[in-house]
């Protein structure tokens, strides 16, 4: 299965553009995986300024052999110890090919198609954090979401370090360091489970207190049943800047788009999964 842009000139041509991909004929160049500005460019001052949004279409083509089942996405936006510090907000329109091959095309990015019924499919890890509250001894085993550990200190840095250590030995779990006395959990996974962090040892380490992991949200959506062999469908994208640049640092009391770091790098995961 592969990501292509559109507006090529003939079905099946070339066209890498992400300017140009605004619908009608599906080209023959894929979508660049993890390459900064592949699809949307930068997020300015005007942008922030006007809430501005951009709309691009690709499509997802089916490449094999077989008819692929059940093809889901969902996006998981860029998040920093627990807060989403995105910038922008994604939605999203499924778009049938007609007997051409080709979709509805818009003239520019600015524009959306007539034809669209959009959808919000934003999912998010799981997560939760910790405050480490006394140090134990060296050789001291200890156990935290159900993972055995042992303590290489008689410190709180250290105790940090081991939990995060261990944690990150986890396939389904991720860990990193919150100020000198914290540590912040996340899954891996978007099924929430509400696990316990549950901590344990045999000596005089503590924690403030035990919590469990919470704010998942599986929010991944069908985007077509059944693709047959060498067929696709298009998909429109629709990006809108938000006004959550306001609420996060420096802004959080009075925002100033002087302060802000508008050429960011905004990471923004766009999950694909199919039977």
């Amino acid at each position: 299965m592969r990501l292509l842009f559109s507006g090529a000139q003939y079905f099946k041509s070339e066209q890498g553009n992400a300017e140009k991909s605004l619908g009608g004929f599906m080209s023959s160049t894929s979508v660049p995986n993890k390459k900064l500005n592949a699809i949307f460019s930068g997020v300015s001052n005007y942008n922030l300024t006007n809430n501005s949004q951009n709309t691009l279409a690709f499509f997802v083509y089916n490449d094999t052999a077989t008819a692929i089942a059940n093809i889901t996405l969902e996006t998981i936006n860029q998040n920093a110890l627990g807060v989403d510090i995105n910038y922008c907000e994604w939605e999203y329109s499924v778009a049938l090919p007609a007997a051409n091959g080709a979709i509805e095309q818009i003239g520019s990015s600015f524009e959306e198609p007539f034809n669209a019924n959009w959808f919000d499919c934003t999912s998010r890890y799981e997560d939760c954090n910790i405050v480490l509250h006394t140090a134990g001894a060296l050789g001291d085993d200890f156990s935290i979401f159900g993972l055995l550990g042992v303590l290489t200190g008689n410190t709180v840095l250290t105790l940090q370090a081991d939990i995060i250590a261990l944690v990150n030995t986890s396939d389904w779990l991720r860990a990193e360091p919150n100020g000198e006395t914290g540590v912040y959990f996340r899954s891996k996974n978007v099924a929430p489970t509400s696990e316990s962090t549950n901590f344990v040892t045999t000596g005089y380490a503590t924690i403030m207190e035990d919590v469990s992991l919470s704010g998942g949200v599986d929010n991944r959506t069908i985007l077509i049943d059944t693709l047959d062999p060498d067929k696709a469908i298009g998909l429109w994208v629709k990006r809108k800047v938000t006004d959550n640049f306001k609420t996060l640092p420096p802004n959080d009391d009075y925002y100033d788009l002087s302060t802000l770091e508008v050429e960011k790098k905004e990471v923004v995961e766009l999950i694909f999964q199919h039977d």
